[in-house]
């Protein structure tokens, strides 16, 4: 039986389908649908549904689909394989993928992926490899949805009457024409993506008047798309990527509300540029993957507070112009190379306060960043390398031909308004710490990965300091010397060699309220942590098999939280830990020592669990007499009328 069957079904027209009577739709009144379902391939019922309410308001309620008065008591039947794990509940937002395959829009479902649907943060998202596996409820309630252009073709665009939620639309037609004439049934949409050869019908646009971003990539970009672009007066974004060249720039200066602006992979020049002179809307400006030699053309943007740079090519010299905007608070410089005298020119500034550069690897020598220690108005510096992800894997990179180091990092120092600074990819030098270490300002520090710097003594001279991270600096010694400065709130420990005299050291501070120690294997004691009052989280991550002093967490009074991960305590440690007054949440991770969870019960202020691989731990049902418990996650461990139990309390189990 095909999809044209069941339309000239309805229409009253006999079909020959095998001990089928029915003939007109009114006849189908009171008959609940399960016979179509067992005559139906389960893929065609619901495109079957909307094609036949293509032209009707559609209103569901528990499963019951109202669209003909002669179908009011028609319910769906949907295969049982759609119908499960539909976590669709009130208040919560769907995110459904229908077969988009692409890059562009930072979204990869993956060719052939079965649904899933994941909870959090109070969103489901659901991924369907094409909108006839979709049911009408997850249509209804879809907040974001990636489809092909093919389901917008002439005829097929029906479904789109369902998605009464919908905020996110993205539509990838590669090499193919977009008609946007259907989307105008989408009155609410806030957020627009296409990828297409061409948009037609670009009118319709006007049509959606709460659209608010809209992106455009692969698109033949003609004066009646752009004229419609520019009257769109919500409109409060606009990406454009591998467009054609761009001549009436000046007409985005009639967006009214226009406060972001992308092009990437589009041929600018500095006169197309000029076109957007005097704007006084546009903030945050994107140029990626761009050849622009002269940045002059900004400085006419009087409003541009951001500014970010990719991949772009013949910019030596334009770093002057850069420093005389009046506005410019923030610059981005990512895979592009900068010199000394690149940033000698970003000196003229009086108001740039946040640089981050994540520089590509040199060609010859090193990149010298001391003329940064002139630019007074600096507030927050990243600088890290770049590493090209590779084709075989995602999580593998590149990182041959590391430099040493860069030169001057030192100078940043001097700078009297400098609160955080992040360096990550490159060696540090003791000189280089010695001159941070002078800053009477910075106030947050992370040193991550090949930071090769084997003591930190100098750094208990930055008395305003209040986090620190420490990441893979496998030669670091002296840490304990950073519990004697005074604000420090924040230390985050990864990959270092610690040893018991480190937390000795830490625990003199009578600040520090959140404590990270990640990847050891050396802490043998952490009795010293009894003396730190203030401490409020707690995260300890092994390989410790044998560790068995955890018990002195329970006699903090400020602790809140505790993650203990790949940590070899036994019974006797996790019954002085429950004896704590305050833990609100607690995790266990990989603890395979502890078999007994009985004591958990007595925790009165627990509200949060997570119990994962820790496999010999029983009387997991003790979680059913915690008064505050609103959260518990696990891998299976719990029965399942234990399970039954916490969430006939509301509590959120999964």
């Amino acid at each position: 039986m095909h999809l044209c069957d069941l339309r000239l079904l309805t229409a009253g027209v006999p079909c020959a389908v095998p001990h089928c009577s029915v003939r007109r739709c009114v006849l189908l009144t009171q008959v609940r649908l399960l016979s179509l379902y067992f005559l139906l391939p389960h893929k065609w019922l619901p495109r079957f549904l909307l094609g036949v309410v293509s032209q009707q308001e559609i209103v569901e309620s528990n499963h019951t689909l109202h669209c003909f008065p002669a179908l009011r008591a028609i319910q769906p039947v949907m295969p049982k394989r759609a119908a499960a794990g539909n976590g669709c509940a009130g208040g919560m937002r769907l995110e459904v993928s229908c077969g988009v395959n692409e890059y562009e829009f930072g979204y990869y479902p993956g060719e052939g992926k079965a649904r899933q649907v994941k909870t959090e943060n109070g969103r489901v998202e659901l991924y369907v490899r094409s909108v006839d596996e979709a049911t009408l409820e997850e249509l209804r309630d879809a907040h974001s949805l990636s489809i092909d252009g093919k389901y917008l073709e002439k005829g097929k665009a029906s479904f789109l009457s369902a998605c009464k939620s919908l905020a996110k639309l993205t539509i990838s037609t590669p090499g193919g024409a977009l008609d946007m004439q259907p989307l105008t049934q989408l009155a609410q949409l806030e957020e627009l993506n296409i990828a297409a050869e061409e948009v037609e019908n670009s009118a319709c646009l006007l049509e959606m008047p709460r659209l608010r971003s809209v992106s455009l990539r692969s698109c033949e970009i003609y004066e009646d798309l752009l004229s419609h672009l520019s009257r769109m007066s919500a409109l409060e974004q606009l990406a454009l990527a591998h467009v054609n060249i761009l001549t009436r720039l000046g007409k985005i200066n009639s967006m009214p509300k226009l406060r972001a602006l992308e092009l990437a992979h589009t041929n600018i020049t500095k006169q197309l540029l000029r076109g957007l002179h005097g704007n006084k809307n546009i903030s945050r400006l994107v140029l990626d993957n761009v050849e622009l030699s002269d940045f002059s053309a900004l400085v006419g943007l009087e409003a541009l507070d951001e500014l970010v740079i990719i991949s772009c090519s013949g910019h030596e010299r334009s770093a002057d112009d850069l420093g005389k905007h009046a506005k410019l608070r923030s610059l981005t410089m990512k895979k592009t190379h900068v010199t000394s005298c690149w940033l000698s020119g970003l000196c003229e500034s009086k108001t740039l306060a946040h640089l981050i550069l994540k520089l590509p690897t040199p060609e010859y020598g090193t990149t010298d960043v001391s003329p940064l220690g002139e630019l007074a108005p600096l507030e927050t510096v990243k600088i890290s390398r770049y590493m090209e992800v590779t084709d075989e894997c995602h999580e593998r990179y590149e990182c041959s031909c590391r430099p040493k180091a860069l030169q001057g990092v030192g100078a940043l120092g001097k700078l009297p308004r400098l609160r955080e600074v992040c360096y990550k990819d490159y060696h540090m030098d003791r000189d280089a710490l010695d001159g941070l270490s002078a800053s009477k300002s910075i106030k947050r520090l992370s040193l991550v990965m090949d930071t090769q710097i084997d003591y930190v003594d100098q750094l208990a001279r930055l008395e305003s300091l209040e986090e620190l991270e420490i990441n893979r600096c496998e030669k670091l010694r002296g840490a304990g010397k950073l519990g004697e400065l005074p604000r420090l709130r924040l230390l985050d420990l990864c990959g270092y060699c610690y040893t018991d005299d480190t937390l000795l050291g830490l625990g003199k501070s009578r600040s520090l309220t959140v404590l990270r120690i990640l990847s050891s294997n050396h802490l043998s004691d952490i009795s010293p942590i009894r003396e730190m009052e203030s401490l409020e989280v707690f995260e300890l991550l092994g390989p410790l098999y044998c560790f068995d002093n955890v018990d002195v967490l329970g006699s903090l009074p400020r602790l809140r939280e505790v993650t203990l991960t790949d940590v070899g305590f036994l019974d006797d440690s996790l019954n002085a830990l429950c004896r704590s007054k305050s833990v609100v949440s607690l995790t266990l991770n990989d603890c395979r020592k502890i078999t007994d969870a009985t004591p958990l019960a007595g925790m009165a202020t627990l509200e949060e669990v997570t119990v994962r691989k820790c496999r010999r731990l029983k009387n997991l049902d003790a979680l059913v007499a915690l008064p505050r418990l609103r959260k518990v996650r696990h891998d299976g461990c719990l029965a399942e009328e234990v399970e039954a139990g916490l969430r006939q309390k509301g509590v959120d189990v999964a």
